[in-house]
């Protein structure tokens, strides 16, 4: 995967319905091992990827922490939809259809026109 940044967040486990931590690597905005919570705005102005001030984009995420501690299943979810808006992380999800990231010349993201 290369230079990544990390957003740090929570998803409900779909064997136990317990809420649990989950580190989701992704590409997008200054890939330099940056930190990021849901809310928080991408740095830009060095090793970019993407560009920056998009209305809306889902940026593909990758967790292979899929061991949950509440019940120690594993389940499914491996690869997220990071929803941005305007440089702002505000949204992940369990990715429904890598399709889309495979349309765009830059695999790592795609823009949202809903």
């Amino acid at each position: 995967m290369g230079t990544f940044n990390i957003l740090k967040t929570e998803i409900k486990c779909g064997n136990c319905d317990q809420v649990r931590p989950v580190v989701i690597q992704f590409r997008f905005g200054d890939t330099w091992q940056l930190v990021y919570q849901l809310g928080e705005k991408l740095i830009w102005g060095g090793n970019d990827i993407g560009k920056a001030n998009l209305n809306v984009v889902n940026v593909y995420g990758y967790s292979g922490d899929n061991l949950c501690p509440h019940c120690n299943k594993f389940f499914e979810e491996e690869e997220f939809d990071i929803r941005i808006e305007r440089d702002f992380i505000t949204a992940v999800s369990a990715m429904k259809n890598y399709k889309k990231y495979r349309e765009n010349e830059d695999d790592e993201y795609y823009e949202v026109n809903d």
